[in-house]
């Protein structure tokens, strides 16, 4: 578990990048394609369940130096719990990153989700004058 503030516990299995069977069969070249749309902002990744969308990732996540990983389910419909657990993998990154969205998303009284993002832009916006 995932200590977050106001006693949230989160699970860390779900910050955790799956482990994947060393039987399964090698995809050099969809790996290679994902590495290639690393020169991209965002990529996404479609495919109808069963297609091997998480074992692909995996294994190309445990090949890169710094990723976050949030498993998702559908108690993530929520946004709110969405959001904690995208910033808290974010954070894992870049410690510190996530403390003004997060303490806005754990306040008693919840900022707008448009409030915590735009305190995530912000943050994130920081790295790219650091870098």
């Amino acid at each position: 578990m995932v200590q977050q503030s106001n006693d949230q516990l989160l699970l860390a299995t779900k910050l955790a990048i799956p482990r994947v069977r060393s039987s399964l069969v090698a995809r050099p070249r969809l790996l290679h394609t994902l590495e290639a749309c690393m020169e991209h902002p965002l990529t996404l990744l479609a495919a109808p369940a069963g297609f091997g969308k998480t074992v692909l990732l995996s294994t190309w996540a445990r090949q890169q130096r710094s990723v976050g990983w949030v498993s998702l389910d559908s108690s993530d419909n929520d946004p709110v719990q969405f959001w904690t657990y995208s910033i808290t993998a974010l954070d894992t990154l870049h410690p510190g990153i996530g403390n003004t969205p997060l303490s806005f998303l754990q306040a008693e009284q919840p900022a707008s989700i448009e409030t915590v993002l735009a305190a995530l832009m912000n943050a994130l916006g920081t790295l790219q004058q650091d870098t």
